[in-house]
């Protein structure tokens, strides 16, 4: 039998809420990540366009920082960027998948500023480009966007892909496209 004190959800939910919301600013103080990731869940609970506005804020703090990323600040910035693709996905896309398509397509817009100061050497980043590439796809299919303009969007950030974030896009969106948008 596991014991009371194994860190799992339904032991913590013994400590209640007002205990677990005091111990998250506990946890949270010192920690900009933390921080950033609370504010995005009281966002989300708000609404789905609460939480897309954090996410359109944060992505808008990413592109225009200045600092470089090294190899010993890169886990913080993916840990962050992986929150933000993470409430596109699961509290923005289900609710309005129109509004989830612009704010991928504006994470995607991300990855050359952030190249330009980023070490990953390690291929980590890419990584989070390349399922937000991914989930474009998807929410494209979802939203049901008009595939002349997909296509037309599409061939666009083709020519911007010099960190190869875009790499596999037009199969990706083959579903989306379909055989008008591939015709174009």
């Amino acid at each position: 039998m596991a014991s009371k004190t194994t860190l799992k959800a339904k032991n913590l939910e013994t400590l209640g809420a007002e205990r677990l919301a005091g111990l998250l600013i506990e946890i949270s103080t010192g920690s900009a990540v933390a921080k950033r990731r609370l504010r995005l869940e009281l966002a989300g609970a708000q609404s789905p366009k609460e939480a897309g506005r954090e996410v359109a804020k944060r992505l808008t703090s990413i592109a225009w920082a200045r600092s470089f990323v090294t190899w010993k600040n890169r886990k913080p910035l993916v840990t962050d960027l992986e929150s933000q693709l993470r409430a596109i996905r699961e509290q923005i896309a289900p609710a309005d998948p129109t509004e989830a398509l612009a704010l991928t397509w504006r994470f995607m817009q991300v990855a050359t500023p952030l190249f330009e100061r980023c070490d990953d050497s390690s291929g980590i980043v890419i990584g989070v480009f390349h399922d937000a590439c991914a989930l474009l796809g998807e929410i494209a299919l979802a939203a049901g966007a008009p595939p002349e303009a997909l296509a037309d969007a599409a061939v666009e950030t083709l020519r911007e892909n010099g960190y190869g974030q875009y790499d596999g896009l037009i199969g990706i969106f083959t579903p989306a496209l379909g055989a008008e948008g591939l015709a174009v």
